[in-house]
């Protein structure tokens, strides 16, 4: 029996001594994860503005994307749509979840954007009211980028300050 206690001592002192061995996270990473998560207030809006991303993304925005972006941009987006889910923001996730959002988010933006901001991309479009007069445009991705959100404000403008008649304010003139 003295020996099965001095056995199981010993087992659970070098469990406790491998335990201690084994490195920790770096608390440079954890300081990234942490800022990379305070950028991110509103978890509903950020899956919103992903999902923007996507879209130009799919209309070429974001020029020739590599074979098979798609399904491993929407595995990443899940996966950040799973970490977020019943959080507000995203500094409400432990450090771990920080961590493997911040992976995810970096999956999306090197598929998207191949890591560069100022990678010009040249998109034929089609003047308005004619099918045959069309023009190429080159613009940076940042430059798309902004003018995509410059829009969506805009949109969001308009339909805040539009009044609809009987929804409990009068019209004003």
């Amino acid at each position: 029996m003295r020996i099965l206690a001095l056995a199981c001592l010993l087992v659970l002192s070098s469990a406790g001594h491998a335990l201690a061995q084994t490195p920790a996270r770096p608390p440079a990473i954890d300081r990234v994860d942490s800022a990379n998560a305070e950028q991110i207030k509103d978890a509903k809006q950020y899956l919103a503005d992903i999902d923007l991303a996507f879209a130009m993304a799919a209309s070429g925005d974001y020029g020739r994307l590599q074979r098979g972006w798609k399904e491993r941009a929407q595995a990443a987006r899940d996966r950040i749509s799973a970490l977020l889910e019943g959080h507000a923001s995203a500094t409400e996730l432990p450090a771990s979840k920080r961590a493997e959002l911040h992976a995810a988010q970096y999956e999306i933006n090197s598929l998207l954007n191949h890591e560069d901001k100022g990678r010009l991309v040249c998109k034929k479009v089609f003047q308005t009211g004619s099918r045959l007069n069309k023009s190429t445009e080159c613009l940076t991705i940042a430059e798309r980028e902004t003018r995509a959100q410059a829009v969506r404000q805009n949109v969001d403008k308009i339909q805040l300050e539009t009044c609809i008649a009987g929804e409990g304010q009068p019209c004003g003139n």
